[in-house]
């Protein structure tokens, strides 16, 4: 073997080393590629997951704001076209989630107080303030209920409430 066919045959076998070498990177290369694809997807997923359960659990919580029934109104009007504020005497359905079990006074008072300085239909105004809550039991006893499927536990709440009740034609001044 002359000293050419030597290099030649040392050339090609770094030459095959070489190829070996560069398919071993390139399949390392490819397991990356798919690693990273599965990492995206599986991030997609948990994207989407987490779009969804936000998207619930904004429905939930709309479902879960406070329930407003006006059933008994005891109007005091102060002085009819002079004044918007009324004291009312009102019946209201608060639900709330089972993990509001450990202090069901404050989170119903809680729920009530998401409703203050804000205009609800249900009470015909503005709520400003209330006072003297009660709590009302079912017939089957008890004061919360649960219906249905539902997780929500329902409460009959009354309390005498401050609203400002402005109408057309009312004339609203500082004194």
């Amino acid at each position: 073997m002359s000293k050419a066919e030597r290099k030649e045959k040392k050339a090609a076998k770094k030459l095959r080393k070489l190829e070996r070498k560069q398919k071993k990177e390139k399949k390392k290369f490819e397991k990356l590629e798919k690693k990273e694809e599965k990492r995206r997807l599986t991030e997609l997923k948990a994207q989407k997951t987490s779009q969804i359960n936000a998207e619930k659990s904004a429905s939930i919580s709309k479902e879960n704001l406070p329930a407003i029934d006006v059933t008994n109104e005891n109007t005091t009007k102060i002085d009819d076209l002079t004044t918007p504020f009324r004291k009312k005497r009102l019946q209201m359905l608060i639900s709330l989630l089972p993990h509001s079990l450990s202090n069901i006074h404050q989170n119903v008072q809680n729920r009530i107080s998401t409703l203050l300085l804000k205009y609800t239909d249900g009470v015909g105004g503005v709520l400003l303030t209330y006072s003297n809550l009660k709590y009302s039991e079912y017939q089957e006893g008890g004061i919360g209920k649960i219906w249905g499927e539902s997780p929500y536990i329902h409460y009959k709440v009354e309390m005498d409430a401050l609203v400002f009740e402005a109408c057309v034609g009312m004339k609203v001044s500082l004194y």
